[in-house]
């Protein structure tokens, strides 16, 4: 069984619903204000998806809006990059066991599972490169 997320509440002829539990602190307004006079950055990397910054005075804009690209791009990168590989030593592996390697790596991503300690991972220099290229060649 489920928790609810939120109630309703009556005031006279009044009806809203307010949030309760764990979800009453994820109200936008306590996480979304700005003071007087100040600005927020927004960028839409994705269909749905938003970035931010705060707060952004109009002489850095441009320069926070590319560090907004930037990161998007940066962390696209990475993320490929940090695929974990199998280190193949002197044994050649079948294409059968090729498969199930790939295999397991795939549905372990899906389930945000460990790789094991043998695996070979990228190493930073080659992330950052990784990175590096995504934003040289980033076109919008």
């Amino acid at each position: 069984m489920t928790e609810a997320i939120y109630r309703k509440v009556q005031r006279g002829k009044r009806v809203h619903y307010e949030l309760v539990g764990n979800a009453a602190h994820w109200h936008s307004s306590d996480f979304d204000v700005l003071k007087p006079g100040q600005f927020r950055l927004e960028f839409a990397s994705q269909d749905g998806m938003r970035r931010y910054a705060y707060p952004v005075s109009p002489d850095v804009a441009g320069w926070a809006a590319a560090a907004l690209l930037a990161r998007d791009a940066m962390e696209a990168a990475m993320q490929k990059m940090a695929i974990a590989a199998p280190q193949l030593g002197n044994t050649p592996c079948t294409r059968r066991q090729m498969a199930i390697i790939e295999r397991y790596r795939t549905e372990m991503a899906a389930a945000g599972g460990m790789f094991p300690s043998w695996w070979q991972h990228k190493s930073a220099t080659e992330i950052a490169q990784a990175a590096i290229d995504a934003v040289r060649g980033y076109k919008p």
